[in-house]
This record gives structure tokens, C-alpha cells and sequence, in this order.
């Protein structure tokens, strides 16, 4: 089971700058582009928020793991905050 974070921060403003919004793009898809290119099952749990917007944590599992995957995922987000 790897955990990492969905995305690497909350979505940019639309009034950053271009090298600003193009730096978060090529963060993401250094997050995003992980499981495609494995060939691992992953989802991704919105369990956090910043400044009033949601931050997600994603699980990836094993290969043909998607059903214990998506039960483990459902079993966090069920699990009340401590």
C-alpha cells in the first residue's frame, strides 16, 4: 500500500502567474501520472482541507487489489476524526 497526497496543494488561484499555475500543473501530474503508468489501482480520499478547500489522499495498492482498495478507502473515510 503506497499513501501519498492526491495533488501537491489546494487548486491554484486563477490570478496566479503562468510560471506559477505551470508549476503546480507539472507538481500534479508527477502525483497524478503514478498509478496510469504502473498499472495500479488507486483512489483518492478528500480527508483534509486548507484555507476552506479539500486536500485528498490517495491509496494505491498491489495489482487486482481494486476491491480491498476501494473497501480500505471507504473504511477510512468512514472512521470518525480523532
Amino acid at each position: 500500500m503506497l499513501i501519498l497526497p492526491t495533488m501537491p496543494d489546494i487548486a491554484p488561484l486563477l490570478s496566479e502567474s503562468d510560471d506559477a499555475l505551470n508549476d503546480y500543473r507539472n507538481n500534479a501530474l508527477n502525483l497524478l501520472c503514478l498509478s496510469v503508468l504502473s498499472g495500479l489501482p488507486q483512489v483518492s480520499i478528500p480527508l483534509a482541507s486548507r484555507s476552506g478547500a479539500p486536500l485528498g489522499l490517495s491509496l494505491m495498492g498491489p495489482a487486482g487489489s481494486d476491491l480491498s482498495l476501494a473497501a480500505l478507502a471507504r473504511r477510512i473515510a468512514e472512521t470518525p476524526a480523532a
